[in-house]
């Protein structure tokens, strides 16, 4: 009886899968595509055995992603490397449709020759994606500099007709460029890790792709003056913060003429010139030094974004403004700016600019602060935390300050409540407090006065209970 029941449930398993696999094999080949898409280009070579109809699929599969690092361990990463090549090798070989998507992420071990033929397999058949990473083989996704022995493209890529996004990922190795580059359909490029050494041919790689829409650069450098010129471009990031010292940027200069979007991350180079239309709507400035040679003053940077929308400041740029004290008279004011967001220390010499900042603000709608630990115990700095009446914006809606909530920063939450009549709403993220802080800081801020009948105070705790340093920070959506 138990060998029958057995059967029968061996029967039924069987048939159920069957059943699910029918339910597989009836779909859709674009939906077969799509899922087939986020597996490695191994897996999906391995779906040939699951049934008849799927034997040859792969070889007309658009989509290839090829990682060094899954499917292909044990043994030495030599040993890795040659049977990762070997079956690339040999899918390009089988593989007879065209390439849309294409993820390349190998390590040293692979010759530059075949990187070198696999780049251009791809663009004889017109790749539309491209991403190729190389990384340590044993120090994998390092944020380290390590590079090895340049990489050499072939020179067909740069003058690829087809590529729409290109991302390329180093580990500090130099991005070697012909003297023709010309990309019609490029609209995306991500480069991470890059050593940029001609200037010349840099500039002209930005320039070169008249759909150029999205620009990042993640932790590139390079002894040179960054020139980014292109008016097709509306999102450009520039993030050099882990990037060595001795290879920063000289200069950077940014002539785009529809630029929504800028991010700028890193040390502070000392000289910047920009050339945007007042069509900038969201930036970000976070300067994690400050460079005392600096060959202009910062206010400068500020008038290149007269209608941004939002804006956030870092605490080294807010460190920078208040030693110039000079530069805060000439900072512009922003008429349409409604979200400003800042990290800075809740003293004297910091909350100056910001009172300057609120004060040029005669729009905003949001002000949000991150504040850090306050450097000395001075009785006299903590009482001149409160801001000045006239500097608060009147269309002030939200006010979110992330803190410890010590007597400088209550004192600060209370220059908003007696001020902002408009004030809907004011956050207060606690870090690194327990449950009786929380009370004792709820019961201060029940006592304060407000002149805004509607304001609400919303009492959090800050999702870590370690203060964020050096974080990336994103900016906030605008509100339309």
């Amino acid at each position: 009886m138990c060998t029958s029941a057995n059967k029968r449930q061996v029967t039924a398993a069987t048939q159920q899968m069957s059943e699910e696999m029918d339910r597989l094999l009836s779909l859709p080949e674009g939906v077969l595509y799509n899922i087939l898409s986020y597996l490695p280009t191994k897996t999906v070579v391995r779906t040939s055995v699951l049934s008849t109809k799927w034997r040859y699929l792969w070889t007309s599969f658009p989509c290839l992603n090829f990682d060094e690092f899954t499917g292909f361990g044990g043994g030495s990463p030599r040993a890795r490397a040659t049977r990762f090549i070997r079956f690339v090798d040999w899918v390009l070989i089988l593989h007879g449709a065209s390439i849309e998507t294409v993820h390349f992420n190998c390590s040293w071990q692979c010759s530059s020759s075949y990187i070198y033929m696999w780049i251009r397999a791809m663009v004889m058949r017109g790749v539309k994606e491209l991403e190729f990473s190389v990384q340590h083989p044993y120090i994998v996704g390092s944020f380290v500099w390590l590079p090895r022995a340049n990489i050499q493209f072939p020179h067909c890529l740069f003058n690829c007709r087809t590529l729409v996004v290109l991302k390329l990922k180093f580990n500090g190795e130099s991005l070697e460029l012909p003297a023709s580059i010309c990309f019609p359909e490029l609209k995306t490029v991500c480069l991470e890790k890059v050593l940029f050494k001609h200037g010349k041919l840099i500039s002209k790689l930005f320039s070169n792709c008249p759909k150029l829409e999205n620009l990042f650069l993640d932790r590139c450098a390079g002894s040179i003056i960054l020139n980014i010129s292109n008016h097709a471009l509306k999102s450009l990031s520039i993030d050099t913060f882990g990037a060595p010292n001795w290879r920063c940027f000289r200069k950077i200069k940014v002539s785009c003429q529809n630029l929504e979007s800028f991010v700028y991350r890193g040390l502070d180079v000392g000289y910047y010139y920009f050339d945007c239309s007042p069509s900038v709507v969201c930036a970000s400035l976070e300067l994690v030094s400050v460079n005392e040679k600096r060959e202009q003053p910062i206010n400068q940077v500020f008038v290149a974004f007269p209608s941004v929308k939002v804006l956030k400041l870092s605490c080294g740029l807010i460190e920078l403004l208040s030693s110039m004290q000079s530069s805060l008279d000439w900072l512009p004011i922003f008429y349409q700016l409604k979200h400003l967001s800042l990290s800075a220390i809740v003293y004297e010499d910091h909350l100056r600019v910001i009172s300057f900042l609120l004060k040029n603000s005669p729009n905003l709608e949001e002000f949000w602060l991150e504040s850090f630990e306050v450097l000395c115990d001075d009785c006299e700095c903590l009482e001149s935390a409160k801001l000045p009446s006239g500097c608060i914006p009147k269309h002030l809606k939200i006010v979110k300050i992330s803190g410890s909530m010590e007597k400088n920063e209550i004192i600060l939450v209370r220059s908003f409540l007696e001020s902002a009549y408009f004030l809907e709403q004011i956050i207060i993220e606690l870090q690194h407090a327990d449950l009786e802080t929380q009370m004792v800081v709820s019961q201060k801020l029940l006592m304060l006065p407000r002149v805004s009948r509607s304001c609400v105070i919303d009492l959090r705790r800050h999702a870590s209970n370690e203060r964020k340093k050096g974080s990336r920070g994103s900016l906030p959506e605008h509100r339309k």
